[in-house]
């Protein structure tokens, strides 16, 4: 929510001064990121009950990281399109998996509680993102502000299950 999602906000001004393709061009990119999106939530519920959710998780979080990295970098419409479908497909699938794993793992008297903070920072934090990604954007460019988000989020990813390894154990 504070450094990936707010691709969404910064994507009308790489479809106007990065990539150079109008209004039309913006929807296609969002439409690339909802079509990844959609066919990751498909794809999760035609697994069903399967093992390594927390590897899953993981893998997800480190790939909707590094995606945003590649969309930030990329000047190509076509590569800008593939990176947000990855971007939205990683984003739902590992989201969908973390959801799936708090509600399964966490004891019923506080699941309540704890399911309130995961959407709070999950939805509640993203106008904070919005506004500081924003913010750094008007700084130091989209691209790179993006692409410091983008590797926050891999980063921090990886440090999470570099400490806490039995995250990747979770089913």
């Amino acid at each position: 929510s504070l450094f990936g999602l707010p691709y969404v906000t910064l994507l009308p001004v790489f479809a106007r001064d990065i990539l150079h393709c109008g209004a039309t061009g913006l929807g296609y990119l969002m439409a690339a990121s909802g079509l990844g999106a959609v066919l990751g939530a498909v794809v999760l519920a035609r697994l069903g009950d399967f093992r390594s959710k927390g590897t899953l998780a993981v893998l997800g979080g480190i790939t909707f990281g590094l995606s945003t990295f590649g969309f930030a970098l990329s000047r190509t419409f076509g590569l800008s399109l593939f990176f947000l479908f990855v971007d939205g497909w990683a984003m739902v699938s590992s989201a969908a998996v973390v959801n799936t794993l708090l509600q399964t793992h966490v004891s019923s008297h506080v699941r309540g509680r704890v399911m309130s903070l995961y959407t709070l920072s999950f939805m509640g934090l993203m106008p904070v993102g919005n506004l500081m990604m924003g913010s750094l954007a008007e700084w130091i460019g989209a691209p790179w502000a993006l692409a410091i988000g983008g590797l926050i989020i891999a980063a921090f990813v990886v440090g999470l299950a570099a400490s806490a390894r039995d995250l990747l154990r979770l089913s």
